[in-house]
């Protein structure tokens, strides 16, 4: 619908200009010329109008269903989905959104799917998710702080989550209502378990996300007040010793590989040395 309505728009302002144009230079045709002039002029509105409709025509509409096949691969079919998408390893996020974003762009660069349509919103969200995580540096060196912390409360967030169909309401209080909830959730339980800043942070890329996914704009700009919330620096010594024991972890896990790869090599060596 709203497609159709941009169209309907830009051939109206083209209408006018050219309108315009022809009002000018209508001042210096008598009579006969002038009608000639108006009809030459709505010939020519009209066939711009068929031209964008048979341009439009000629694109196919999208097949929803490999869409939503692709989605549901991904277990994306809610806002909520896609936050919880988030809460992936860094790695393994960035590489199914890479593999899924790309065959959905790659689809929907041969067909038509309107803005408007859920699974058109779903992507848009998909897409914000990867730019805030994998692309964004700044942000994500922010999260990753409390991104181990935040992950803890995967199942706690279940009970943040809205009602089915929460967002294609048409009723845009109601779904306003709904998301300051959700938000407001959120931000509640990590801020007791994982600090105020981690709260912030990570409403920050549930706002980012939401927000593309959603028709209407809402405030949720207000933070809700935390009585008990735990303190940051408790959470960064944390967070600083896991990724110090995981370095450690990882230049191990890299010496053993190191010594196997070399005796592998030796063995080789040698048995490629003795005449068959």
């Amino acid at each position: 619908m709203v497609v159709k309505e941009n169209m309907v728009h830009h051939r109206l302002l083209a209408a006018i200009k050219s309108i315009t144009v022809e009002a000018q230079y209508s001042s210096f045709l008598n009579d006969d010329e002038l009608r000639a002039s108006n009809l030459q002029n709505s010939v020519n509105v009209k066939r711009r109008a068929a031209t964008l409709d048979l341009k439009n025509m000629s694109t196919p509409e999208c097949n929803e269903d490999v869409i939503f096949e692709q989605l549901v691969n991904i277990r994306i079919t809610t806002p909520e989905s896609v936050i919880r998408m988030g809460l992936l390893d860094g790695q393994a996020l960035c590489s199914k959104l890479m593999t899924s974003l790309g065959f959905l762009k790659e689809y929907l660069a041969n067909c038509r799917l309107p803005p408007t349509n859920l699974y058109a919103r779903l992507i848009n969200g998909l897409k914000t998710l990867d730019k805030m995580l994998c692309y964004d540096a700044d942000y994500f060196q922010k999260f990753e702080l409390f991104y181990y912390c935040i992950h803890e409360l995967d199942k706690e967030f279940e009970i943040c989550a809205g009602p089915p169909d929460w967002n294609e309401e048409h009723n845009h209080k109601k779904v306003c209502k709904t998301y300051k909830k959700m938000v407001d959730c959120y931000f509640i339980k990590v801020a007791t378990v994982c600090s105020l800043e981690g709260a912030k942070v990570f409403k920050k890329l549930i706002v980012g996300v939401i927000n593309d996914i959603i028709n209407c704009p809402c405030d949720v700009s207000h933070d809700p007040e935390v009585k008990n919330p735990m303190p940051e620096q408790y959470i960064r010594k944390n967070v600083g010793e896991e990724l110090f024991s995981g370095v450690k972890t990882t230049r191990l896990f890299m010496s053993k590989l190191f010594i196997i790869f070399t005796s592998l090599h030796v063995i080789y060596l040698v048995y490629s040395a003795i005449p068959i």
